[in-house]
């Protein structure tokens, strides 16, 4: 099941706290982490599911976390992390910045609807019917060469340690960031389960 993590934790069970891009989705008995379910698409496309939690609307800094689980890796647009969605509540779609797991790394883009703008890329790629719990980190940050930019990590659970993907990847242009909603959740494809997703709050 998905949850909502909050810091400090508060968790939530129900679908009931997202906006959700189509019915074309399951809570799936074939595969999870923790029983009964995780969430798979059903019909071959993909399915956004936006975090609408009074507790998750101004998620400018914060964190997913997840289980996520491949059959295979795409090429195209099917499993991400979203962050920073401007998506009204009752909407699942709007600008956002996206973290997409493809066959080649994870690709960080921005997502205008008409327009994907590429920000960077990690180079970690999953071993298929494999579980990986999957962290993405984004804040504001100001480093050398880096003032007031977007920074975002991915650290992946290997050998019993949280290991971060280097380097990280900035975003100077530092979008949405003064903006009045910042919102995040994830796309699942019918090629990938997610289970125990969570959302973390900068504090």
């Amino acid at each position: 099941m998905m949850k909502i993590t909050l810091n400090p934790p508060a968790k939530h069970h129900s679908t009931t706290d997202w906006d959700i891009g189509s019915a074309n989705w399951e809570l799936s008995a074939s595969k999870y982490v923790s029983p009964p379910t995780s969430l798979r698409e059903t019909i071959g496309g993909s399915v956004p599911f936006i975090n609408k939690h009074p507790d998750c609307l101004l998620l400018t800094d914060g964190e997913i976390r997840s289980q996520g689980f491949w059959y295979d890796l795409p090429a195209g647009n099917e499993q991400h992390f979203l962050f920073r969605c401007q998506a009204a509540i009752g909407s699942a779609s709007g600008d956002q910045y996206r973290a997409e797991f493809r066959w080649h790394g994870v690709v960080i883009s921005l997502d205008l609807g008409i327009e994907y703008i590429a920000i960077g890329a990690f180079t970690w790629v999953p071993i298929i019917w494999t579980w990986y719990p999957v962290r993405l980190r984004w804040q504001t940050v100001d480093e050398p060469g880096h003032p007031d930019s977007l920074k975002i990590q991915l650290f992946i659970w290997l050998a019993d340690e949280w290991v971060e993907q280097t380097p990280p990847v900035y975003d100077d242009l530092n979008r949405f960031k003064d903006s009045a909603i910042n919102r995040a959740g994830i796309r699942v494809g019918k090629r990938n389960h997610w289970d125990d997703t969570e959302l973390w709050r900068k504090t």
